[in-house]
């Protein structure tokens, strides 16, 4: 945990961390030698990321990168992209609406991102249903945390203090475990979004323009 920042409450649902998602042309299975020259042949596999240089996801997948194309027949490259924008929709509509669907292109996008045609997000052009979870890089406990000199200190303030809270896009995890929050637990957070990432939101919570992050991991 960083220094100067405080638990405020934890995460209410423990969630993947985030998933990779692939979009495969319809058809029956592929032998392993045919999926092996098809990667052999295209030699690199491009990995959408759906947040910003230097955040807790685009560590995860460059992470993963370095070792994913060792376990693909045919041990392409892989190529990490970041996309970032609308908490993940952007990523992810560019993923289902303009990549190929021949498995030559992946993506590692928020946990919470394909919640959003439910949730009648008209920005989320995707259809969940045509999406493959191919598997995830972890599972964390999410939770909200808030700067020492804030007057929140625990969750009774939370609900009585109208806090301003950060979150990359009004998709994005941190903006969804939020609106979770305030519904079940009554908490009156304000979601101030426009943030690249976890880390610049950390630094003006340094700052004092925000007091929170409801979805520290």
């Amino acid at each position: 945990m960083k220094p100067g920042i405080s638990v405020s409450v934890a995460g209410v649902v423990s969630a993947l961390f985030a998933f990779i998602a692939v979009f495969l042309a319809a058809g029956g299975p592929a032998r392993a030698d045919a999926v092996a020259d098809f990667y052999k042949a295209k030699k690199q596999v491009v990995l959408i990321i759906s947040s910003d240089v230097g955040g807790g996801y685009d560590r995860y997948a460059r992470t993963m990168a370095r070792k994913l194309g060792s376990h693909i027949p045919g041990n392409p490259s892989i190529l990490p992209k970041n996309q970032p924008g609308a908490g993940g929709i952007r990523a992810t509509n560019a993923l289902y609406n303009q990549s190929p669907k021949d498995g030559s292109t992946i993506g590692l996008i928020q946990a919470t991102v394909l919640f959003e045609p439910l949730l009648g997000n008209k920005q989320a052009q995707f259809d969940v249903m045509k999406i493959n979870w191919l598997g995830s890089t972890n599972a964390e406990v999410a939770m909200t945390v808030v700067w020492h000199a804030s007057p929140i200190k625990s969750i009774d303030d939370l609900r009585r203090i109208e806090a301003p809270v950060g979150a990359t896009g009004a998709a994005s995890t941190p903006a969804f475990y939020g609106r979770l929050q305030n519904a079940l637990l009554g908490t009156k957070m304000r979601m101030i979004t426009g943030y690249k990432s976890q880390t610049t939101a950390f630094h003006a919570m340094e700052q004092g323009e925000i007091m929170g992050f409801p979805s520290a991991f």
